[in-house]
């Protein structure tokens, strides 16, 4: 998930690491969610889910043309 740093904090696992307020990032959804919580950041865009018109769901793939009898 694409986020805008709010507030700047200091990353949890590498404590040299600072995210600087107006820096847009690429968090995992939980990571993201959890840093939004707690004010540190802003969504930018979420992720859209795969489209079902663009995957067909009822297992049938066509291939090649037609057969004419």
């Amino acid at each position: 998930m694409k986020v805008r740093v709010t507030q700047t904090f200091r990353d949890k696992d590498n404590y040299n690491l600072v995210y600087k307020v107006g820096e847009e990032r690429e968090f995992g959804k939980s990571r993201a969610q959890h840093l939004i919580s707690m004010g540190l950041v802003e969504p930018i865009s979420i992720a859209q889910e795969p489209s079902e018109e663009l995957f067909p769901t009822d297992g049938k793939r066509k291939r090649g043309r037609k057969s004419s009898k």
